[in-house]
């Protein structure tokens, strides 16, 4: 069996404390914590938007990490700005503008990137046919793995979903956005899975 990939980008695109410390990131850290004093071949990787590219890190473990547990090791400077990769409907106004914002979103992202992070630093690196395993926000796979498919890469996905219960909810046509688009974003991860595990321990296969 080949290595076994961790993302460990919810922590790196996540802002705020509450994003950073707690909740899905403080799953995110403790399992990297685990992963890191198991014997497998276990590597870490994070997904940057600037690049539409995964780059391979070494994570800062226990006394080391600013957590106390696990981070990728990047500087806060290099975290680009967020702009979504899809939306749940077509929307004339935006999605004409899209490509001019995504442009400079991207620019922004590149420039913040080269200032904080040393130049060949971090490998970039090809996850086709790899195992990759995720605990991030739906939101933030769904993006990767939208941009993974304009690259041709098709990564051997297994992710967990979080709070997935209330999805059944989400029918209603005036449901709000946030509802839309965590849906969809579930959505685009469970298509992308070859096994998606929740938090209860159900499984899609």
């Amino acid at each position: 069996m080949g290595p076994i990939y961790y993302d460990l980008s919810e922590q790196f695109l996540s802002s705020g404390i509450k994003f950073k410390y707690y909740g899905i990131a403080r799953t995110v850290m403790e399992v990297g914590y685990e992963l890191s004093r198991s014997s497998a071949d276990v590597r870490f990787v994070v997904f940057s938007p600037a690049h539409d590219r995964f780059f391979e890190v070494e994570p800062r473990i226990g006394a080391a990490s600013v957590t106390g547990v696990c981070d990728p090791n990047l500087p806060a400077e290099a975290k680009p700005l967020r702009l979504r990769y899809s939306f749940p409907e077509p929307h004339r106004l935006r999605d004409a503008l899209y490509p001019i914002v995504s442009a400079v979103v991207r620019r922004i992202g590149l420039r913040r990137w080269r200032r904080a992070v040393p130049e060949g630093s971090l490998r970039e690196i090809d996850l086709s046919g790899q195992v990759v395993v995720s605990l991030g926000r739906p939101k933030m796979m769904a993006d990767y793995l939208m941009a993974m498919d304009r690259l041709g890469i098709r990564m051997r996905f297994y992710p967990l979903l979080h709070d997935m219960i209330p999805l059944h909810e989400f029918s209603h046509p005036r449901q709000s956005m946030f509802a839309r688009n965590f849906a969809h974003d579930n959505q685009i991860v469970i298509q992308h899975s070859e096994n998606a595990t929740n938090e209860l321990g159900f499984h899609q296969d």
